[in-house]
């Protein structure tokens, strides 16, 4: 299993991300496009190892979900409908 599951792909307005392991209250990180540019970073708290990340903003397409976690560098990507 994944520590890392995007919930809902393609989102609409919330992405939700699941985090299967242990983590701080809050975590980072870093919404980037197919071209690799960064469109969005930030932090968000974690309740029952769920991240609700709004995402309303975007415009349509194929994105990547990064988190950096202590050591661990986590990656995903999904669909913003």
């Amino acid at each position: 299993m994944s520590a890392l599951t995007i919930l809902n792909s393609p989102a609409k307005e919330v992405l939700l991300v699941k985090l299967n392991m242990e983590t701080q209250k809050e975590c980072y990180y870093v919404i980037s496009d197919v071209n690799g540019q960064e469109v969005c970073t930030g932090r968000c708290a974690v309740q029952d190892k769920l991240m609700p990340i709004a995402v309303d903003f975007l415009h349509r397409g194929i994105y990547l979900f990064s988190l950096v976690h202590k050591s661990e560098f986590l990656m995903h990507s999904f669909v913003k409908a």
